[in-house]
């Protein structure tokens, strides 16, 4: 090698060892889009556009949200899984992105290997235990108890198969006796809708999805799953309260992740506009008023190791109400 061809590529080599502070420097120069793998106008499509809308006001670039759907958020996670780790394709996800790889026998990506968890942006409370408001029953024991009858051949509805809403229900049914068949829906909304009709009798679901046809008596709670009464439902006891303390479930967790590969200038600063964005009035507000608590503020590692706690633990979940992998 001359010593022209020797200095341009130690030139060029510096050049990229310097490249780490320009990547924060300028990033985003370019659009950053969000993948969010559910129905717009669910819990996780709404969270995901008021993260983004934040975000887009930090950097001062626009940050828009995609609904790529299907097969339990599996269609949006593999978009990202396959997409240039680059930080301008990331993924706004539930739970369920730890509970597919023990409910689908093939997927795609690897969940661990795949993707690098930037921060978990909300903590489920619980679950509403939801039934028509038309249906004639008084409490949860009503419920039970008339749910046994032959006869009446009842449903519960979920937002698909295999994820935190179904894995509740089956826990539920599973542990009180009750007898219920699962119907699983595109969606949240529709899950809700399922039960607002009479399609069925029963469903378990987020309260930023039902809080509002709760409170305006067109849905029925008559239970909560979390530890303690929503603020917002003073009038509907938990399960512990209920008599059921070994079903106390904590809800689903919403959080961001971009594509494995992705530098860690770049992860290290959405983990800042994240927290940023957690501490905004309006958004905590948001987040507590939709049953959530705000995420924890743990570094990139620090919520990688929790989302590996979380795989094994919904496989457990899994295997003890018996969800046949699909």
């Amino acid at each position: 090698m001359n010593r022209r061809n020797f200095f341009a590529l130690a030139m060029g080599s510096s050049s990229l060892i310097a490249n780490p502070a320009s990547l924060v420097n300028d990033y985003p120069s370019r659009p950053v889009k969000i993948i969010a793998p559910f129905e717009a106008g669910g819990t996780t499509d709404i969270m995901a556009r008021m993260l983004a809308e934040d975000l887009g006001r930090q950097y001062n670039e626009i940050v828009m949200v995609e609904n790529r759907i299907g097969a339990n958020g599996i269609i949006g996670t593999e978009v990202v899984a396959r997409a240039k780790p680059d930080g301008l394709t990331l993924l706004f996800v539930s739970s369920s992105f730890a509970i597919n790889p023990t409910v689908y026998r093939k997927l795609k990506y690897d969940a661990q290997r795949d993707f690098v968890p930037i921060a978990d942006f909300a903590r489920g409370k619980g679950f509403l235990i939801l039934t028509p408001a038309a249906l004639p029953v008084k409490t949860l024991q009503d419920l039970i108890d008339k749910s046994k009858d032959l006869k009446n051949n009842w449903n519960y509805s979920t937002a698909g198969f295999g994820n935190s809403t179904h894995l509740a229900a089956e826990m539920f049914t599973m542990k009180t006796g009750s007898r219920f068949t699962a119907v699983p829906y595109k969606g949240s909304g529709a899950a809700v809708n399922a039960v607002l009709s009479g399609e069925v009798q029963l469903s378990l679901q987020t309260p930023y999805t039902a809080l509002s046809q709760v409170q305006a008596g067109r849905l029925k709670a008559l239970a909560f799953t979390g530890p303690k009464r929503l603020i917002d439902l003073p009038d509907v006891p938990t399960l512990l309260e209920s008599g059921y303390p070994s079903l106390v479930m904590d809800g689903s967790w919403l959080a961001l992740f971009a594509p494995a590969g992705t530098p860690i200038e770049i992860i290290s600063k959405l983990h800042r506009g994240v927290n940023i964005a957690m501490q905004r009035t309006k958004v905590a507000e948001a987040v507590r008023k939709g049953g959530y608590d705000l995420g924890s503020g743990n570094s990139s590692e620090e919520f990688s190791r929790f989302v590996g706690m979380e795989i094994q633990r919904y496989a457990e979940i899994a295997k003890s109400a018996k969800i046949e992998l699909e």
